[in-house]
């Protein structure tokens, strides 16, 4: 595997590693849930052509999701900082993916040559230094010296017929599975980095290449040819060959993660018939009943699936399913990672939901009428001639919430004097919009959408999904409606910005 060393003056390092630990082992060990991943790029004539980078954490015993993104500063710098319980996989995205595998407590820094564009090419001049750096650079190397490239494979996967891409993903997946295999037999590999290897080649490669089959539409060519029963597809590709997901498999983000959320998906995507008739609750149960009848054969692999799926549900305000299903819930994680953390949030969300805590910066409105000009008037008028920033949204919605976790209270922290900000709830329940609004202290005026005005705003605001922001000018006048100008989009700044110049 190849070598990398590290180009970037080492003065920019030095913050950062002031604060990391000396002499950490390897092993997972209880240290302080916080994780620094900081970096520069070199090789760059402008930072202002440099895109922003992103990072995307789920910890997969809580649930919980990181999920943003950073501009740099002038020298190229960027910094993040999040919480994890156990040491997961995370993804770091300029161009491609770049995978960390990080535990509580942990710093890196990370240097990424801006003229880099092929993942190849970003992965050759990457560097990592800091805690957990050896299994970093043994996670880079792999990815440097995949024999398969990646951007051929994508490419062929949108242009090849479903019968030629076929038989080269078949011949592709045998090359990849034989390059794991030959690196499995190294025995100077720490042995964290030969379980996330030995997960890389039991779960990685079928993720990669049939899982993604599930999310082409019925109708799709390729996903009908791709599921056709021949010897290959029933062996190396059968969703239900997915072995045991072993706790020393976990330190995989695709075995931990990716694995369970996706059979989980595929549960409710092939289970859709039956539910059609249920009502939202009994159709949460009747999931749950799904998922565990048929994984019921795979314990290890149950139980980061009915985590993910009670926790994810939690994660939306969403406590009746665990309430409904308690005792059944408690007897499949007794005794698992997830037990403790599953019973925290539910408490906390339980005390939120009874008693939600909102600042006098938090101003719940009432209109009840189903005249819906009326209520835009009404914005208008009490926005006293400030541009209005609307955030359609639903408490069900990850995205939705991703955005308030740090994105929206930093856009209102800018703003908050000068545009008019307000948040529309809609197909939701009230107190898991109170909740909702109390868990993230969305400064601002809040209203929850009754269901015999939803149909009137979703049409005037253009409303296809959620989240969707609307923006109406100092004249009362919408001048954008949709899912471009978010929060976390460095051009939604820019446009409220020119707006407050006329």
């Amino acid at each position: 595997m190849t070598k990398h060393t590290s180009i970037f003056p080492i003065f920019l390092m030095l913050v950062l590693l002031l604060s990391c630990n000396e002499n950490v082992d390897e092993e997972i060990t209880e240290n302080s849930p916080s994780v620094i991943i900081a970096g520069a790029f070199y090789n760059f004539q402008s930072v202002d052509a440099l895109p922003n980078i992103g990072l995307y954490a789920q910890d997969y015993i809580t649930k919980n999701i990181t999920n943003t993104e950073k501009e740099l500063d002038t020298l190229g710098r960027f910094k993040f900082e999040f919480e994890i319980t156990e040491q997961p996989g995370v993804m770091l995205i300029h161009n491609t993916i770049i995978d960390l595998i990080v535990k509580p407590g942990d710093s890196l820094f990370v240097e990424i040559d801006a003229t880099a564009i092929r993942r190849k090419d970003v992965f050759e001049h990457l560097n990592v230094s800091g805690t957990s750096a050896e299994i970093n650079k043994n996670v880079i190397d792999f990815f440097y010296n995949d024999p398969i490239d990646y951007e051929i494979f994508q490419n062929n996967r949108r242009h090849l017929s479903p019968t030629k891409f076929k038989s080269y993903r078949d011949s592709i997946y045998l090359v990849q599975s034989r390059y794991s295999d030959s690196l499995l037999t190294n025995t100077t590999f720490s042995k964290l980095f030969t379980n996330w290897l030995e997960a890389q080649k039991l779960f990685a490669l079928p993720n990669n290449y049939s899982l993604f089959e599930f999310y082409f539409k019925d109708e799709n060519d390729l996903k009908s040819e791709l599921n056709k029963d021949d010897s290959i597809s029933a062996t190396k590709f059968n969703i239900h060959n997915i072995p045991q997901v072993l706790k020393k498999h976990r330190i995989n983000r695709i075995a931990s993660n990716s694995i369970p959320k996706k059979l989980i998906d595929h549960t409710l995507i092939t289970s859709q018939r039956g539910a059609s008739n249920l009502n939202p609750t009994d159709t949460y149960s009747y999931y749950l009943e799904k998922i565990i009848e048929i994984y019921s054969d795979k314990p290890e692999l149950l139980k980061l699936m009915v985590n993910d799926f009670i926790k994810s549900n939690l994660n939306i305000e969403n406590i009746e399913i665990y309430e409904d299903h308690r005792t059944l819930i408690d007897s499949i994680l007794f005794k698992t990672d997830f037990e403790s953390s599953l019973k925290e949030k539910y408490v906390s969300l339980k005390m939120r939901i009874n008693t939600p805590q909102l600042t006098d910066k938090i101003n719940l409105k009432t209109y009840a009428s189903s005249n819906i000009d009326s209520l835009i008037q009404k914005m208008i008028s009490e926005s006293n001639g400030k541009p209005i920033y609307i955030d359609n949204w639903a408490t069900w919605c990850t995205p939705c919430l991703s955005e308030f976790k740090e994105s929206t209270p930093k856009l209102i922290r800018q703003f908050e004097d000068e545009i008019e900000f307000v948040f529309l709830c809609y197909k939701s329940e009230k107190r898991q919009w109170k909740s909702t609004i109390s868990k993230y202290q969305l400064k601002g005026k809040h209203y929850f959408i009754e269901k015999n005005q939803i149909e009137d705003l979703t049409n005037i605001f253009s409303i296809n999904g959620f989240p969707t922001y609307t923006i109406i000018n100092q004249e009362g006048e919408i001048i954008n409606t949709g899912n471009d100008y978010r929060p976390s989009n460095t051009k939604t700044v820019q446009l409220l910005e020119s707006l407050l110049k006329k």
